[in-house]
């Protein structure tokens, strides 16, 4: 499934926190058609997963995905990185055969 790192783990423990979401709701990552090369990624915090999702548990957060979406994120790895060329969660997918120039969009 998907692997979050300690660095994302503990950027949505916070964020789960700060909306108060209860502790069976986690983040919910999918896969949307758009974008210059095709796909592009969503992630959003999530109250209460749908019986259809996936669930799985990364580094203390919950992970849901849609069984849409679960074929191109198998094996993705998340981060969150604070440095001076980039702020926010980066996405490494091992399915993604292409990505654009602007990053946010991928070919599978």
């Amino acid at each position: 499934m998907i692997q979050l790192s300690e660095n994302a783990a503990d950027k949505i423990k916070g964020m789960l926190a700060e909306q108060d979401i209860p502790g069976d709701g986690g983040l919910r990552v999918f896969v949307k058609d758009g974008c210059c090369s095709g796909y592009s990624y969503g992630m959003t915090l999530e109250s209460n997963p749908l019986p259809e999702d996936q669930i799985d548990e990364s580094n203390g957060v919950r992970v849901l995905v849609d069984p849409n979406s679960l074929p191109m994120l198998q094996g993705a790895n998340i981060d969150y990185l604070e440095d001076n060329q980039h702020v926010g969660f980066r996405i490494s997918n091992p399915n993604a055969k292409s990505h654009c120039g602007c990053g946010n969009s991928f070919n599978a």
